[in-house]
């Protein structure tokens, strides 16, 4: 298994025992397409933040199904999105939600 299948593998794995724990995440993530402006998140490659469209100050986190198939820039991404309180250990990045599997559309 390469390491960016691993990451959006183990980010799915993270929303599953954050909800168990009480942390509030939904159990299973819901397909969703969100629009906004990609930048990557810093230090990890495949580590990508969408900062939305809508308005809101806060960031997804972006976990990519092929990290080399994103770009920085405005985008339009679908995934599955688990909502709750997350944090990349690699950057650092807190986020209340976490889009897994994620592809430009």
């Amino acid at each position: 298994m390469d390491r960016r299948t691993f990451v959006a593998a183990g980010a799915s794995a993270i929303g599953a025992v954050a909800a168990g724990a009480g942390v509030g995440a939904t159990a299973r993530g819901r397909p969703a397409t969100l629009t906004g402006w990609m930048t990557s998140a810093g230090r990890g490659p495949g580590h990508l933040l969408l900062l939305r469209a809508d308005g809101s100050s806060t960031p997804t986190l972006i976990y990519a199904t092929d990290a080399t198939r994103m770009r920085a820039g405005r985008v339009t991404v679908r995934g599955r999105l688990f909502e709750g309180r997350f944090r990349d250990d690699v950057t650092g990045h807190a986020a209340p939600a976490v889009l897994t599997e994620a592809t430009l559309v």
